[in-house]
């Protein structure tokens, strides 16, 4: 990815998580928010790499736990795959976690 895309990706990752202020789980939700706007503001494709945890951890100044914790809930989004070895990825982004959402709430009891 080109210096100035990243750089721009960071700083606004930066600010979103900045002050580390609430719980573990507020952090993550910042995480999981720099990370969608990452793969927007750069245009990710499906199957672009996304950094290391420990990269992600330098880079947005938080835990690991926060960023395990963002990439688990993105994943169940199908926003990004992770997998041993091969790092973490952006998934094909469909919608099937949001149908069966619906599907959830929309059903008889």
């Amino acid at each position: 990815m080109p210096d100035d895309a990243q750089s721009h990706a960071t700083q606004g990752a930066m600010r979103a998580t900045g002050g580390h202020t609430g719980s573990g789980s507020d952090r993550a939700d910042l995480v999981m928010d720099a990370l969608k706007q990452r793969i927007i503001e750069e245009r990710l494709q499906p199957g672009a790499k996304l950094p290391t945890e420990a990269e992600l951890c330098r880079e947005l100044g938080v835990s690991r736990s926060s960023v395990r914790e963002a990439l688990s809930k993105l994943a169940a989004l199908d926003i990004v795959t992770s997998q041993r070895g091969k790092g973490t990825q952006v998934a094909n982004m469909s919608l099937s976690p949001l149908v069966e959402s619906c599907l959830l709430y929309t059903s008889p009891s």
